[in-house]
């Protein structure tokens, strides 16, 4: 089954624009900002998986390593603030990740819109 590269498109775009929002939250000291994060986290996953892209190993990749100070054994600091330390370092890759799946499908509709135009 093929799927159209503007669904993927359009679900991938609509999260990305959801992004700034949680990199707001993360500097307001939202104090939701980790619930939130991996809800918009396990959504862009599931984007992913439905769509059969690999990346979705990624992202859930960096879920992984914002729950590890919830396992560690010593803890120098409270978990949750390690968990916002980890967050504020993914985040950019995070996004990074989403682009670069983006960016071939955007590529193939463009070009796919060109051939349309110089049909005419």
């Amino acid at each position: 089954m093929q799927v159209s590269a503007i669904s993927i498109i359009e679900e991938l775009k609509a999260k990305l624009l959801q992004f700034p929002a949680l990199v707001d939250g993360l500097k307001n000291k939202d104090s939701d900002f980790l619930p939130k994060l991996e809800t918009w986290m396990k959504e862009t996953e599931a984007i992913l998986k439905q769509y059969r892209i690999t990346e979705c190993a990624t992202v859930a990749g960096y879920r992984s390593r914002i729950l590890v100070p919830l396992y560690a054994e010593r803890q120098q600091r409270p978990a949750k603030k390690q968990q916002l330390q980890l967050a504020s370092e993914i985040l950019f890759d995070l996004q990074q990740t989403l682009v670069a799946v983006l960016k071939p499908y955007e590529l193939k509709v463009r070009q796919n819109d060109h051939r349309n135009v110089l049909m005419i």
